[in-house]
């Protein structure tokens, strides 16, 4: 795991005082309760629908990335098929996810059994959403302090575009929340939500069923700037930020062949102006 998950003492609170603490934590616990009791109707309709039309489970349950980079299960209402391809390996969000899934989606309803995460305490109401577990070694040490708060139903970024936003949008925002996070900068989060929720703002990430995988800083420095991509037996040097987007993995082991590829031109150019100069010496030099 990322080294800066300790980063902090075990003892530090996950607040700017112990005193901010406990006052979020009641807000949550208040908050929790009174959506969960305003929103029952809905949740029980829409746990007999899935039933009927997916199935069970009803509930879905995923790892996900809590705080100080602790896992923690999520609870969320199912929206997808399980459906695999010919080599066991889950068909993509466009194609499991259902009609009542989708709609579930839109009015952000698939969301509310998490309130009984809040009750437990793995999420607060407010704070940076909570990432899947396989992605808690792609942060940059900058972007791993958005784990130093706990992770929340709605936040900063989700009120600011939500899916809409860029990967690094989305994370520059969450590590705003963490520098000036304060009680009255979370009351304003909540206030704002559920007009973001009616107006359905930002619901997937444009030509995404829901949203691109995250792949990490050394991805986002691949694809960074420029417009082709050379292929070099099966290693890619992506150059392009849309379409070629999933080939920039490789990106890394691609520019250690092209440092080993200039050198060896280089070495060549010099002993070549050796020996058209009348010095056949390689001075000792010996590259593999």
């Amino acid at each position: 795991m990322n080294s800066t998950a300790n980063a902090q003492p075990e003892t530090a609170p996950p607040y700017k005082s112990w005193t901010g603490f406990y006052t979020k934590r009641a807000l949550d616990i208040f908050g929790a309760v009174f959506t969960l009791v305003l929103t029952a109707p809905f949740l029980l309709a829409a746990t007999l629908l899935i039933k009927l039309s997916i199935g069970s489970p009803v509930f879905f349950r995923q790892r996900r990335i809590g705080y100080k980079g602790k896992p923690f299960t999520i609870i969320k209402l199912r929206t997808m098929l399980d459906l695999y391809n010919e080599h066991g390996e889950l068909l993509p969000d466009s194609d499991r996810l259902t009609p009542l899934g989708n709609f579930l989606r839109h009015w952000s309803l698939d969301e509310l059994p998490q309130l009984f995460n809040v009750l437990k305490g793995d999420l607060s109401l407010v704070g940076p959403r909570p990432h899947l577990w396989i992605y808690r070694d792609r942060f940059s040490p900058e972007q791993w302090k958005r784990h130093d708060v706990f992770p929340g139903i709605t936040g900063w970024a989700q009120i600011n575009g939500r899916n809409s936003l860029t990967w690094t949008e989305k994370l520059k925002l969450d590590c705003w929340y963490v520098e000036n996070r304060s009680i009255l900068l979370d009351l304003k989060i909540l206030l704002v939500t559920p007009w973001k929720i009616l107006k359905r703002e930002g619901i997937t990430q444009p030509g995404y069923a829901t949203v691109a995988e995250f792949q990490g800083v050394l991805q986002q420095q691949a694809v960074a700037s420029a417009d082709e991509s050379i292929e070099f037996g099966s290693v890619v040097w992506v150059r392009n930020v849309g379409e070629k987007r999933e080939k920039a993995e490789p990106a890394v082991e691609t520019r250690q062949v092209r440092s080993i590829f200039d050198t060896m031109v280089v070495d060549v150019g010099e002993t070549a102006e050796r020996v058209f100069s009348g010095n056949g010496k390689t001075n000792g030099k010996n590259h593999h």
